[in-house]
């Protein structure tokens, strides 16, 4: 017996699809096709008004991130390479690549741009709390992990000056 939704191969080989593929298929090109009918209806009737506060929304933190934190972050990348010491450069690397990150991503919702006093969900947390509290996580996490590689370099390097510069271990 075969499966009536499942296409079925004719004498010469060709797949032929069965009756029962062919209508969930028309139905789900139906769906499909009104939900982008809809979705360009509500596009174009809002699109003036709202056309400055999408673009806004999505140019912002682009530009915001070129024009501000990827300079700053090439600054101090400069000056960190110069100041701090070399087994700490990939934690605070990692730090500030995070930091950007969750600035970058908060700046869309910092200044609660579309809050509704009609509908308290949207936008409803403290986000300038969140973004700090996450910024001290992320500089904990840097500190312990510079703490560590400090600590390792300091009993690495007595370990070194035994074996001899130079010398490879067996």
């Amino acid at each position: 017996m075969r499966d009536v939704g499942a296409a079925l191969e004719d004498d010469g080989g060709a797949r032929v699809v069965s009756s029962g593929v062919m209508a969930w298929q028309r139905v789900l090109v139906a769906i499909g096709t009104t939900g982008i009918a809809v979705g360009a209806f509500l596009l174009l009737g809002n699109l003036l008004s709202s056309v400055p506060r999408i673009a806004l929304w999505a140019l912002g933190p682009v530009a915001v991130n070129d024009l501000v934190l990827a300079p700053a972050a090439v600054a101090g990348a400069w000056v960190g390479r110069r100041v701090l010491p070399r087994p700490v450069w990939a934690p605070v690397t990692f730090g500030v690549v995070a930091s950007a990150a969750l600035v970058l991503v908060s700046l869309t919702v910092l200044g609660r741009p579309g809050a509704l006093a009609d509908n308290p969900s949207l936008l409803d947390r403290d986000y300038g709390t969140g973004l700090v509290v996450a910024l001290v996580v992320v500089w904990v996490v840097v500190a312990l992990l510079s703490v560590a590689a400090l600590r390792r370099r300091r009993t690495a390097a007595p370990e070194a000056g035994a074996a001899g510069v130079g010398n490879v271990r067996a």
